[in-house]
């Protein structure tokens, strides 16, 4: 939306699966690029804003098809309401989803139930936080979801404020030209190698969605690109270590999404499962951290670092201190892992309302109620066997159907036998077989589906706990997500540095500093020839204070385009915390590459 300075526009953005929520500022100018960065699947802008649907229908031409980002036009009106928005930090102010909820959308306890634990305070942001512009995309951004979600949001995370100044800037242009995310001949990511697809070998949904935001907004921040590239060394010169997790990560499940689909009333045992079966994880991965730092081994790490040829990095921090940091953030939460794992069946179905999903010894309610249904269906077999040999009638059998009800069937050939007795009553005939009613298989089967219904709530109740437990712990589950991908990033990182001879890049806050590369390659381009058993020609680059300008100069199809292109992608991998494809790099940051 406008905002109040000339040409400056607010944004605000929302991944409804993990519950991130954003706000930050662009211009008309910088629209083009951000919309490019944050890769929207919907875009929400007033419908009278002739400037902001003409920049949108630029920056997604028709040509582009199925690829183009749905735009949802609503009235000027939702942008400046404050319903969903605090414009101060008066605690009277915050949103209650229960009572803004629409009554006509929702209905029963259940809905009521899950809007009351949306996280309220997470939408309440300061108007002192937020600018003129960001607060009504915001509101607007809210209003709209809390309408599309049938008056239900997840819980969202704390707000937060992106700053372009920490970020790399590039425009579309550029992020198509090298190819980041997407091949530039168009298309799906899998048609073509991307940068991308080289870099993921992650093993999580969060560490993929992380990998991907990073290279389309690497850092500008000396600090953080420090502690990514200590990650990634730490992992490079403890290949066990990285096998090991790399490992473990391979069965932890999309834990974000599973939270939120738990919030809204979509989620089912399997959730429970998969957030159970990455805490356990969590538990393993944190244990092999601490037990290597605790080795002889964690005080030398950096001095093993060096001999290994790794180039010098200017932090005197040792590299053990961020595995320390990642190793603290995980939490396991084994009360709650042990609670899902000791109540919720391996093979569970996914709905929660589906018969049998809880083990029998979840608890002493669904154990008797189980026992009783056992008893029931022991007495079931019992009373059939006995009718079998009672009217010589091998064919019979006691069965129900929802459209139907409950009969007694038995063959074509039998039906004579039952047909003279009062007590069975013909109620279909079939091609092959007859079914009969029965008073005493009546009264039978009623007790066996009152039990089942009784074991279908006692089952209800104990997920509605569990959720709520999930739910109540959904901080730190995020957190552990977090951290996760983190180390997922890292891991693949340092497999593909070990694998292809990359190198640590030693970097520069100063823009005076020399920018020299040796034996650089194009990650991308090497690997492709690397696949048909062909060497990549590295070669080198270097800028100074008294050479900042480089003239290129060659004929067409020379490699003029690809030597540019690698440069570039040598400053992005490096900002956003990998090793880079030349034997020495010293860098300084790079706030902004155009093309």
């Amino acid at each position: 939306v406008p905002a109040a300075g000339d040409g400056e526009l607010g944004l605000a953005w929302l991944d409804l699966a993990t519950g991130d929520f954003m706000a930050g500022s662009s211009t008309v100018d910088a629209l083009s690029a951000d919309l490019a960065r944050i890769r929207p699947q919907e875009i929400v802008v007033d419908r009278d804003d002739a400037q902001v649907l003409g920049l949108l229908e630029a920056a997604y031409p028709p040509s582009l098809g199925a690829a183009r980002p749905a735009v949802a036009k609503i009235g000027a009106e939702q942008f400046a309401s404050g319903r969903y928005l605090a414009t101060d930090a008066d605690p009277a102010a915050e949103l209650d989803p229960a009572a803004d909820a629409d009554p006509a959308t929702e209905s029963g306890p259940a809905a009521a139930d899950a809007a009351s634990r949306v996280d309220t305070e997470h939408l309440v942001l300061a108007a002192s936080e937020l600018s003129a512009g960001e607060q009504r995309a915001a509101r607007a951004l809210l209003g709209y979801v809390q309408g599309t979600q049938l008056g239900l949001l997840p819980p969202l995370q704390p707000p937060r404020r992106y700053a372009q100044a920490g970020h790399m800037r590039m425009g579309a242009a550029t992020i198509q030209a090298l190819e980041l995310v997407r091949p530039i001949t168009g298309g799906d990511a899998r048609s073509a190698p991307t940068l991308l697809t080289e870099l993921d070998s992650t093993r999580t949904s969060a560490g993929a969605r992380l990998l991907a935001e990073r290279l389309t907004a690497p850092s500008t921040s000396l600090d953080i690109i420090e502690q990514r590239l200590d990650l990634v060394e730490f992992f490079c010169t403890q290949p066990r270590v990285r096998s090991r997790i790399h490992e473990q990560l391979e069965s932890v499940g999309d834990v974000e999404r599973a939270v939120n689909k738990l919030s809204l009333n979509c989620g089912g045992p399997h959730d429970l499962l998969a957030i159970a079966g990455a805490l356990r994880q969590v538990a393993k991965i944190k244990r092999t951290l601490r037990d290597h730092l605790k080795s002889s081994e964690a005080p030398r790490l950096r001095t093993a670092a060096r001999k290994r040829t790794l180039a010098e990095a200017p932090s005197d921090r040792p590299v053990s201190e961020v595995v320390h940091d990642k190793a603290r953030a995980l939490q396991a939460l084994a009360p709650l892992a042990r609670a899902i794992s000791a109540a919720i069946r391996d093979d569970a179905e996914r709905d929660p309302r589906a018969f049998g999903f809880l083990k029998r010894d979840c608890c002493a309610a669904v154990t008797r109620l189980h026992a009783d249904l056992a008893h029931k269906e022991r007495e079931r077999a019992q009373l059939q066997e006995r009718w079998q040999l009672a009217h010589a009638c091998a064919s019979l059998r006691l069965d129900s159907i929802p459209a139907l009800g409950h009969f007694v069937e038995v063959s074509k050939r039998d039906a004579a036998r039952l047909d003279g007795l009062g007590e069975f009553r013909m109620i279909q005939s079939l091609k092959s077989k007859v079914r009969f009613e029965h008073a005493e298989w009546t009264y039978l089967l009623s007790e066996i589906e009152l039990l089942r219904s009784r074991i279908q709530t006692e089952e209800l109740r104990v997920f509605e706990e569990l959720r709520d437990r999930v739910l109540a712990a959904s901080t730190a589950i995020r957190t552990n997500s977090r951290v996760l991908a983190a180390l997922d990033v890292a891991i693949a990182s340092a497999a593909m540095a070990a694998a292809r001879q990359y190198t640590r890049p030693r970097l520069s806050a100063a823009p005076t500093q020399p920018h020299c590369i040796e034996n650089g390659r194009h990650p991308v381009v090497e690997a492709q020839l690397l696949v048909a058993n062909r060497q990549y020609v590295a070669n080198d680059c270097a800028f100074d204070a008294q050479s900042r300008v480089l003239l290129l100069t060659g004929p067409n199809m020379g490699g003029k385009s690809t030597y540019l292109r690698q440069i570039a992608l040598t400053s992005v991998l490096a900002q956003i915390g990998c090793f880079v494809p030349a034997d020495r790099a010293h860098l300084h940051i790079v706030d902004a590459i155009y093309s």
